[in-house]
């Protein structure tokens, strides 16, 4: 990691063992590997005094973690056994933690009060705050389902599709060219700006005030992804990163070779 260092943001929670993976909520960091997981605390320098820390509990071959964003309220980790994969939350939101039983989820996304998985069987399942799921949804042969704040998004065997009570008539509303699109591999969301990565490029859109929709050129992207205000790709020549500009190293627009950061 590297970036500011005031309050310890750029020390990993967990060294040693295989390669780390790690999720990141702005004031919590998660990390977890062959040995085990831990999440720390970047303003108490992991003390005990943030319920996402003192109430999580100790997991076993964890497959990922998912934190809510901002000063993260509540956490929830898939962890793999002999029988399957299960998820467990924890923390004090119970919009979140009270989780439905949830059979061989594979991935999972959270948002303040909304949580969305993704199963093994190629179905989804989002609880929490109700935002107006379509009475006709029946995802099936899903890839990717997101939560945000205001809205949820999917991919599935239609294409790239969102729902959401503040959707209609605002610029975070989905374009006509990538409706039920089967164009889309991947979608990510921001605070207030969606993106998506088809074959061959990178586009957003939605609030543009902090230059959220200003992609760069890109050369083959392979991944996107969004938090807050700001939306990171990688392609064939490194990682880049655009959005409000004190938040990034001058220029904003340098790019990242993966192997040597900045």
């Amino acid at each position: 990691c590297w970036g500011v260092n005031d309050r310890g943001q750029i020390l990993p929670p967990l060294r040693g063992g295989s390669p780390i993976q790690v999720a990141d909520s702005g004031n919590i960091r998660c990390a977890w590997n062959s040995s085990g997981a831990r999440c720390t605390d970047s303003y108490s320098f992991g003390s005990m005094l943030v319920d996402v820390i003192a109430k999580m509990p100790s997991l076993e071959n964890v497959v990922t973690i998912a934190l809510t964003p901002g000063y993260a309220k509540s956490a929830c980790a898939i962890t793999k056994s002999e029988s399957g994969t299960a998820l467990t939350c924890w923390g004090p939101q119970p919009s979140i933690v009270n989780a439905p039983p949830l059979l061989n989820p594979v991935s999972l996304s959270l948002a303040d009060e909304t949580a969305c998985a993704v199963l093994a069987d190629g179905t989804s399942h989002c609880w929490g705050k109700d935002l107006g799921i379509p009475w006709n949804l029946k995802p099936s042969g899903v890839v990717q389902a997101e939560a945000a704040n205001d809205r949820v998004c999917m991919i599935d065997d239609f294409g790239f599709f969102c729902w959401g009570p503040k959707l209609l008539g605002t610029p975070l509303a989905t374009p006509e060219a990538f409706k039920n699109s089967s164009d889309v591999l991947e979608f990510t969301l921001g605070r207030a700006h969606t993106c998506v990565r088809t074959s061959t490029a990178v586009e957003c859109w939605g609030d543009g005030k902090s230059t959220q929709l200003q992609v760069p050129p890109l050369n083959d992207p392979v991944s996107v992804r969004a938090e807050g205000d700001l939306t990171c790709a990688s392609d064939r020549d490194g990682v880049i990163c655009w959005g409000p500009e004190f938040r990034l190293p001058a220029p904003s627009r340098s790019r990242w070779d993966p192997h040597t950061p900045p």
